[in-house]
């Protein structure tokens, strides 16, 4: 026999207001630690300045440049201050080996601390909400307002000896020789939201798949680069595709060497980083490793010297030809972060090819080897690429890397 409709809502009340009631202690102590814990700050002021600002540590990306970054600029403008970075949700951090230096560069500096407690991050979280305006709040940096700190500040993460021993057991167990040189490579795919961010589904997620590509573009550059005898190691959290055998110099350290310690240790030692534009690809310019990007939107990098890059051309279909980069910057393509919008615009973002990856890394590790020479058409078309850019655009100061040589010596009418 059922119970009554009205019976069965009574009791759905009643078991939410249990549990409401029940809550409310922990509540009333979150809530009085945070207005005893801001006026204390309050007080402390003419002494010391606390600033609190939330430490993004849910994503590889976020976690590394934008700390660094911090990092960097605090290093160079002391104020005699004292700052708190919160972390965001504890079982959604995304590496604990990062975590881990960059805890150990607060303490050494004594004028920050990282807080990850559940119970202080709520404490944080109701100060911001009964306090939204103050001055005590700060936000960490992002890569293009740091062109400064990125170009001239030196890295302020290290290596402990101890992690150092680590990271060369993971490269001897890879067969990485000891004196050999190496690459790491990645592609940015959907396995890794799909698989670590499960909160949302496929369709859901798909507003940054114009930012995939196909590793399988990347195989020829990787081969280049074993023909010289420098390692190839594939990077990724998750992978969607792995690839297959390709001899003892090209490895698929994503599919069967990874961890949290080498997805930190590899893109810091190695010669140089190829890849796509996604979250992994910030920990190279955490410690200043030359990054060869392919696949990225005009705009979106270019902010370091040491880096070289060529971007994803744009079909437009109304008009059955490739959009001219003056184009792009008009209707401010270079600003959009969703695929919709470059669908709404009928415009189809394509992959660089096999070739142009190719070109790229050959560029990149003659550079390195300073062996790369530029010629007189090359420096006119880099000044060609640069005009581009109208005063007011980020980029017209900013760029710092070079385009592809050969990626704009194929495709001078997006220059005109």
């Amino acid at each position: 026999m059922g119970f009554p409709k009205g019976y069965v809502a009574s009791v759905s009340s009643i078991g939410f207001a249990v549990h409401y009631l029940a809550r409310l202690p922990v509540r009333f102590l979150v809530t009085g630690s945070a207005l005893i814990l801001f006026c204390l700050f309050e007080i402390l002021r003419p002494l010391v300045r606390v600033r609190v600002a939330r430490l993004y540590s849910d994503r590889i990306g976020y976690l590394s440049i934008n700390t660094e970054l911090y990092l960097r600029r605090s290093c160079q403008n002391p104020e005699g201050r004292f700052d708190i970075l919160v972390a965001g949700e504890l079982d959604a951090l995304c590496n604990h080996a990062l975590l881990a230096m960059i805890k150990r560069k607060l303490l050494a500096r004594r004028s920050g601390v990282y807080v990850g407690n559940r119970f202080s991050i709520r404490v944080f979280e109701a100060m911001k909400r009964l306090f939204p305006g103050s001055e005590l709040w700060f936000e960490l940096p992002i890569s293009t307002d740091c062109v400064l700190e990125l170009n001239t500040v030196p890295p302020q993460l290290t290596f402990t000896e101890v992690e150092e021993k680590q990271g060369k057991r993971l490269l001897s167990q890879m067969s990485v020789e000891p004196a050999a040189s190496f690459v790491c490579f990645h592609s940015r795919d959907q396995a890794y939201l799909e698989s670590v961010h499960h909160y949302r589904s496929r369709g859901e997620w798909s507003y940054h798949e114009y930012r995939n590509c196909d590793i399988r573009n990347f195989l020829p550059a990787v081969r280049y680069l074993a023909s010289v005898g420098i390692y190839g190691l594939r990077m990724g959290y998750m992978v969607e595709r792995a690839i297959e055998d390709e001899g003892d110099l090209i490895i698929d350290y994503a599919s069967s060497y990874r961890s949290e310690f080498g997805d930190v240790y590899l893109p810091a030692k190695c010669k140089f980083y190829l890849g796509s534009e996604g979250g992994l690809s910030s920990m190279p310019w955490t410690f200043n490793v030359p990054v060869a990007y392919s696949n990225v939107i005009l705009g979106h990098v270019g902010f370091r010297g040491p880096d070289v890059f060529i971007v994803k051309k744009l079909w437009w279909r109304e008009k059955k030809r490739i959009a001219k980069f003056r184009e792009v910057l008009a209707m401010e393509a270079d600003t959009w972060g969703s695929s919709q919008q470059f669908e709404e615009a009928g415009l189809e973002v394509l992959e660089n090819s096999s070739d142009e990856i190719l070109a790229l890394t050959v560029e990149m590790n003659a550079r390195l080897d300073g062996s790369w020479v530029t010629t007189d058409e090359d420096e006119a078309l880099q000044a060609r690429f640069q005009s581009i850019f109208p005063p007011e655009h980020r980029c017209h100061h900013d760029y710092q890397s070079p385009m592809g040589s050969e990626f704009l010596r194929q495709n001078k009418e997006l220059l005109d």
